[in-house]
């Protein structure tokens, strides 16, 4: 699964202001790790107005927790 994320979007955005978050699945990059990476997304765009290329993902991994098994979203 992918997600695509674009500060403000209209009709006729240029894939350049677009995020992509990408390989979401139990074999790569999971649903917890994605959603932290997009929060962090929003929050610089919120912050400078924009996203895109010229939007660095600073996200920060975190641990997690292994010790609970993960609830299912859909």
């Amino acid at each position: 699964m992918g997600i695509y994320y674009t500060w403000k979007a209209a009709s006729g955005t240029l894939d350049a202001k677009r995020n992509c978050i990408s390989n979401v699945r139990p074999a790569g990059l999971s649903i917890l790790v994605a959603v932290q990476r997009l929060m962090s997304l929003m929050r610089g765009s919120k912050k400078l107005g924009y996203s895109g290329v010229d939007l660095k993902d600073e996200h920060e991994m975190v641990s997690l927790d292994t010790e609970h098994t993960p609830k299912r979203l859909f």
